[in-house]
């Protein structure tokens, strides 16, 4: 688990300790659940990254050159929300495949309608100097 996601349980942890010592059943709860998505989606997000990687790998053990670099605690935009989570970067050559996954994390991230994790991948080519996203 990643140093941001260790903070944020240990966050959420504290809080709904101190939610049923306070006697509020219900905040102790929602916190509780928020803890278990939060898992759901981490698990979810790792799944993701480690396909790509994979897949990088076999095409390297096959005679391809991809590098592969990952960035935690990416943030990127869906909507009007924020997600927080991870960027895949896989190269080869001029190509470039980025590979985003998260989740709003705070209040101030926002809220994404109709479920509340997102991805998006997106190529670039340097030699066209053209993005496009595949999400």
């Amino acid at each position: 688990m990643g140093e941001l996601d260790e903070a944020w349980a240990l966050a959420l942890s504290e809080a709904e300790r101190r939610a049923r010592l306070a006697g509020r059943a219900d905040v102790a709860e929602y916190l509780s659940l928020k803890n278990s998505n939060d898992l759901l989606r981490k698990a979810g997000v790792d799944w993701l990254l480690a396909e790509f990687t994979v897949l990088a790998g076999e095409a390297n053990r096959a005679g391809a050159s991809i590098q592969i670099a990952t960035q935690e605690g990416h943030r990127f935009p869906t909507g009007t929300s924020m997600m927080v989570g991870h960027l895949l970067t896989l190269t080869n050559g001029v190509r470039t495949l980025y590979v985003e996954a998260g989740w709003p994390r705070a209040p101030r991230d926002g809220v994404v309608r109709g479920g509340d994790s997102r991805r998006r991948t997106s190529v670039t080519s340097e030699s066209k100097g053209r993005t496009r996203n595949c999400s």
